[in-house]
C-alpha cells in the first residue's frame, strides 16, 4: 500500500534528473529516451537539468534535484547519498584520440609523456590521469580544437562523442589510437529519498533490457547520429 501510495504522488509531479555534458552526446541521448519511456510507463514525468562538471553529482547527492542520469555503478562510494538502478543503461568505450600518429597509447599508464585534454567533470579520466600534464576543458569541441591546433597531445573522449563531435568540427588529421582504454557500463542514480521507487523502476529497465528496447532505442539514436 505504501508503494502504491508513494507512486500516485510520484504521477502528480515530476521527477528532476540532473544531465552533464553536451545536449548531443550520444549516451545522454539514448540515455534520456530509455528513462522517458521507463518513467512513462510508471506514469511519472521526468525533467531534464543540464549541470556543469560535478555540479550535476553534487546537487543530486544533496537532494537538491531526484537523481542522476547515468554514471558509473560505482560512483555512489563518493556520493553516498545517490542509489544505483542496477541494469545498465549504456556502455561506453573511453578512447585516445591523437593528431601525431607516432603516438601510440595501449593502457592508461602510457598516457604519462602526453599532455591531455578531456571534458571536465569525467571522474574515470580525473581518476585515471591523477598527477599526469591534464587539462579539463568546457565542451568536447575545446578539448578537440586544443588538438587540432597542437595545444595538446590527446583528448580522452567517449567513442561516438568523439566522432560526433568531429562531424560538427569538420576537422580532418585526427584518428583513434589503441584499443579502448575502459569499457564501462553506467547506471541511472536516484536520491535516496525515492528509495521506494528504485525497484519499481528496476523492474521496468530489466523488462525493456529483456524485450531489446533498450538496444533498439540506442540503435536508432545511434543510426541517426551518424546520418
Amino acid at each position: 500500500m505504501i508503494l502504491f501510495i508513494n507512486l500516485n504522488l510520484y504521477s502528480q509531479q515530476k521527477l528532476v534528473i540532473s544531465i552533464f555534458g553536451e545536449d548531443t552526446d550520444p549516451v545522454n541521448l539514448v540515455s534520456k529516451e530509455v528513462l522517458r519511456q521507463a518513467y512513462q510507463s510508471l506514469d511519472i514525468s521526468i525533467e531534464f537539468k543540464n549541470l556543469p562538471g560535478s555540479r550535476s553529482l553534487i546537487h543530486a547527492d544533496l537532494g537538491l534535484i531526484d537523481g542522476d542520469l547515468v554514471r558509473h555503478g560505482e560512483i555512489n562510494k563518493e556520493y553516498p547519498n545517490l542509489i544505483p538502478v542496477p541494469i545498465a543503461i549504456y556502455t561506453v568505450e573511453f578512447v585516445v584520440f591523437v593528431k601525431d600518429t607516432n603516438i601510440k597509447i595501449t593502457n592508461w599508464e602510457s598516457l604519462w609523456p602526453y599532455t591531455i585534454s578531456y571534458l571536465a567533470g569525467i571522474k574515470i579520466i580525473e581518476e585515471n590521469t591523477a598527477g599526469m600534464k591534464v587539462e579539463a576543458v568546457q565542451s568536447e569541441k575545446q578539448a578537440f580544437l586544443k588538438l587540432y591546433h597542437s595545444r595538446s597531445d590527446i583528448v580522452i573522449d567517449p567513442l561516438l562523442m568523439g566522432l560526433v563531435t568531429l562531424k560538427q568540427l569538420n576537422l580532418t588529421g585526427i584518428t583513434i589510437t589503441g584499443p579502448p582504454l575502459e569499457t564501462i557500463k553506467l547506471y541511472h542514480h536516484l536520491h535516496n529519498k525515492h528509495e521506494l521507487l528504485v525497484p519499481k523502476i528496476t523492474r521496468i529497465l530489466e523488462d525493456m533490457q529483456k524485450t531489446k528496447q533498450i538496444d533498439q532505442i540506442t540503435n536508432d539514436i545511434i543510426s541517426e547520429i551518424l546520418e
